[in-house]
């Protein structure tokens, strides 16, 4: 009877285990991620140029995810603010072997908004390479689409320049941000 309830209870504790970790896990600090870019630098860059040659910034451009096996295309409708959505699959583009790379090296989605509008994501392409749900943190690396000031990433806390010019360590804590950034600051144009 014992040796039952033991082996009812080894799988169940392994599971609660497991998904401790899952649910809290430590960020990569910037030296895991520079060794990351370097193992897959040409992947890294071969996204970015695929990214800002196919989607180039022009005032209709949104943003560009890459998440699973698609990648989604947001544009503004002139004069409103709806957003036209077009989906594309990776499999179809010339970065399929690099985003393949990249997932395999645990990156979990790819974002680029290249716009500065005041909120959230701005003049970035950002590969999240870690995250932890429990308090909506997540980090990974940066470029900067325009590479005269650096990138910035929703709730962003941390950022700090690879040993490649135009790249970032980045790392984004909600809540920590909330606290220490406590100010709104609006991009409203009073005339």
């Amino acid at each position: 009877m014992k040796k039952a309830i033991i082996c009812l209870l080894i799988p169940v504790l392994l599971i609660v285990l497991s998904g401790c970790s899952f649910i809290y896990s430590e960020a990569p600090d910037v030296v895991k991620m520079e060794s990351v870019f370097s193992e897959h630098k040409a992947d890294f860059q071969s996204i970015t140029n695929y990214l800002t040659e196919t989607y180039p910034v022009t005032p209709d451009l949104y943003s560009v995810y890459i998440e699973g096996n698609k990648i989604t295309v947001f544009r503004t409708q002139t004069g409103t603010y709806q957003l036209d959505r077009k989906d594309i699959a990776v499999a179809d583009t010339p970065i399929s072997d690099a985003y393949n790379n990249l997932k395999k090296a645990g990156c979990q989605s790819i974002s680029m908004a290249p716009q500065i509008n005041g909120k959230g994501q701005e003049n970035a392409i950002y590969f999240r390479m870690w995250l932890r749900t429990i308090d909506e943190a997540d980090g990974g690396i940066a470029y900067a689409v325009d590479n005269s000031y650096p990138p910035q990433i929703e709730f962003q806390t941390a950022l700090e320049a690879l040993s490649e010019d135009g790249w970032y360590y980045c790392l984004a804590e909600y809540n920590e941000w909330r606290i220490t950034k406590p100010t709104f600051v609006s991009t409203y144009d009073e005339r």
